[in-house]
């Protein structure tokens, strides 16, 4: 999507090897939401495959969350809007100091063969990006390019209400621009809020 990828996991600090497994091995023993057929299965067979999928849920691309914030706003999908009547034309957008406040239900399913899913594990992932100096390049009725300025970001990551990681409000580095080559919705496995 973009000349250099920007994710949550880079919000967050989280290396591409986190160990997940610690916090997560004691999850289903303490759940009781586990379908009584399978109360007697041991899950503690996938905790080591569990770390690396939930790893993966941290794979959602900042620029989508900005993009789909200016979306729904008026004014910019009305710049939008014009800049398909003009497809050649390119358009530029200043854009004043605002916050983006985004909130994410990423998930993992674990399932034995072709049953239903035996447990689901939901997180809860709060995030506000304080935006300030940002351009827009729009053409043809879309966003192009997101030239960046500074970024703050503080967040969270909850499991069932437990803050299992928390991102303090602190500058974000992004690259100087980013060039977007088509429109990407939210990766499949996330349910957006």
């Amino acid at each position: 999507m973009s000349d250099s990828t920007f994710t949550l996991r880079n919000i967050f600090s989280l290396s591409s090897n986190s160990d997940w497994n610690q916090a997560l091995e004691e999850w289903p023993e303490k759940e009781q939401d586990i379908p009584d057929e399978f109360k007697n299965v041991d899950l503690s067979a996938a905790m080591p495959n569990l770390s690396p999928k939930v790893d993966e849920l941290f794979d959602i691309e900042v620029p989508n969350l900005f993009v789909t914030a200016w979306n729904k706003t008026g004014e910019i999908q009305g710049i939008i809007d014009k800049s398909r009547d003009a497809p050649e034309e390119v358009i530029y957008v200043e854009l004043a100091d605002h916050s983006i406040e985004s909130e994410h239900h990423p998930y993992v399913e674990m399932t034995i063969r072709n049953s239903p899913p035996v447990k689901i594990i939901e997180l809860t992932v709060k995030l506000t990006m304080t935006i300030k100096g940002f351009q827009l390049k729009i053409q043809g009725g879309e966003i192009k390019e997101i030239g960046t300025g500074t970024c703050e970001a503080e967040g969270t990551i909850e499991y069932k209400g437990l803050v299992i990681m928390k991102k303090n409000l602190e500058p974000v580095r992004l690259p100087g621009s980013i060039r977007l080559s088509e429109k990407h919705p939210m990766k499949a496995g996330t349910r957006d809020i």
